[in-house]
């Protein structure tokens, strides 16, 4: 028995640490399919001794460095299953693979199964919170935006000079409010390249009617058009029509008369030679005399139609646009919209007709009730694509009866078309007419809110929950001096207003 130690000593190496083959099957040994092929496998094989080294392969490509299940193992190690479970893993040296006994399969299943809940309901967490903070970002970015009609026009809204005058220095002072602006009635071109000008450092961003893209990026054009406004031929029709069928009899109602004899000559003018001369109306669009005064100026000057709308920004703006409501028809007062895309949202700026006259001359459509559908429809097809994304400013001229706040009704089934998908916040908190009998400027006889701010439906609980905490729907520009025959509109975040 010399050699009796020595073979006692290689039984104990072996023993103890296994024979060299043995080694060699178990750091290799392949698991049963449904452990290895699941990502939450990973346990079943630091159960095989890989002790969890991160960079160490686990079969199928995968190794622990995902950090997240690295974690979530060493996490487990005091789980009282864990602790059932790692004894009970066999090896099968005939095959040279490692199994669970039958006795624990279920409880590894289990295990399994926790795993993966676990990472199913952090997934759902994590995408709950994204969702989250990306709606909350669609709402920020609806809020510090403002409607105003700003009421330019020369002859139809008093005090024209002085007001403008008073809207420039605003301008100037840095005291326009918002981070988006949508003016309307800014109907004379020079205006709208002065508030263009003027607004430059704190709104670099705008888009009017006007803007024309060049090479891709939109830009104002500073030169005047050279092709006049009217051809000799179309005025020369108009004004022969009136002259002999209504001055020449000394027609009681000229108006009255001119609708009876002349709308087809009317209608026949294109949309820059109807506005021009109608630029220099009165506030009673029955009285055609001051438009046949200006047949010469327009047959021989150009004249810009500005459709009376810009938008002005603080933020870049993207894709700009601008749609005629009624391009091949010409109509008394020129309808469109602007389309600009701030900070992913599709912001839409426009000013949609009132009833002008209880007699309808415009020809496409039999009302001025009906050309409002018309319009706010056409308006809602561009929009409705992005609903989520959208947001509604300007002068609507519709407005909701609100008997306790002494709002009357304007073009209700407007209205009731436009409140379909979108809702005003400041209807729902502040509900003081826009449009109001009060304001010395206006020939109203009623108060009517129709200059609105509205955002989709979709988003009225985070909306009014931020109104309730952090943002204040507005009236602005109704102080003692008065700025327009409107009032603004604005939906304000803190911030907008410390501002």
């Amino acid at each position: 028995m010399r050699n009796a130690p020595c073979i006692i000593a290689i039984l104990w190496v072996v023993l103890t640490f296994g024979s060299p083959h043995r080694q060699a099957h178990a750091n290799h040994a392949i698991y049963p399919k449904t452990y290895s092929d699941s990502v939450d496998g990973l346990i079943i094989k630091q159960f095989a001794g890989l002790n969890g080294r991160v960079g160490q392969e686990v079969g199928n490509g995968r190794t622990l460095k995902d950090t997240e299940n690295f974690q979530l193992i060493r996490e487990l190690e005091s789980d009282p299953s864990y602790s059932e479970m790692k004894p009970s893993l066999m090896y099968d040296q005939s095959s040279g693979k490692g199994h669970l006994s039958k006795g624990r399969k279920s409880a590894a299943n289990a295990m399994e199964k926790r795993i993966q809940k676990r990472h199913i309901k952090k997934s759902k967490k994590t995408k709950k919170s994204k969702k989250r903070g990306s709606k909350d970002r669609i709402v920020n970015a609806m809020l510090g935006t403002v409607t105003f009609n700003v009421g330019l026009h020369p002859t139809v809204v008093p005090e024209y000079e002085t007001r403008r005058a008073k809207f420039i220095e605003i301008i100037e002072n840095g005291s326009l409010p918002g981070d988006v602006v949508c003016l309307q009635e800014v109907w004379e071109a020079d205006d709208l390249r002065e508030i263009i000008s003027k607004t430059r450092t704190d709104f670099p961003f705008s888009v009017s009617a006007l803007h024309q893209t060049i090479d891709g990026d939109t830009v104002f054009p500073t030169a005047n058009p050279s092709i006049p406004a009217c051809t000799l031929a179309e005025v020369n029709a108009v004004s022969q029509c009136f002259f002999n069928n209504c001055l020449a009899n000394n027609a009681t109602d000229l108006f009255l008369c001119f609708v009876g004899n002349c709308v087809p000559e009317y209608q026949a003018l294109s949309q820059v030679c109807l506005a021009c001369l109608l630029a220099r109306q009165s506030r009673n669009p029955k009285e055609l005399l001051a438009s046949f005064n200006r047949t010469e100026f327009c047959a021989t000057t150009p004249y810009e139609v500005t459709y009376g709308l810009v938008i002005l920004s603080k933020r870049p703006i993207e894709d700009a646009s601008f749609v005629d409501y009624h391009e091949g028809y010409s109509v008394s007062v020129p309808r469109g919209y602007l389309r600009a895309k701030v900070s992913d949202i599709h912001v839409f700026c426009t000013h949609t007709t009132p009833v002008l006259t209880d007699v309808y001359i415009d020809g496409r459509f039999s009302s001025y009730a009906e050309q409002s559908l018309y319009e706010l429809g056409t308006l809602l097809n561009a929009a409705n694509p992005d609903l989520e994304r959208s947001l509604l400013l300007g002068d609507f001229n519709t407005s909701p009866s609100i008997p306790d706040a002494n709002i009357t009704s304007q073009l209700p089934l407007s209205y009731d078309l436009l409140v379909q998908n979108y809702f005003s916040p400041y209807l729902e908190t502040v509900t003081l007419c826009t449009f109001c009998y009060d304001n010395w400027l206006t020939y109203n006889l009623s108060n009517v809110i129709i200059d609105h701010v509205l955002v989709p439906k979709s988003w009225r609980d985070l909306i009014m929950a931020k109104v309730n905490r952090e943002a204040t729907p507005l009236r602005i520009f109704d102080g003692d001096d008065t700025v327009s025959d409107h009032y603004g509109v604005a939906l304000f975040s803190q911030e907008n207003q410390e501002e």
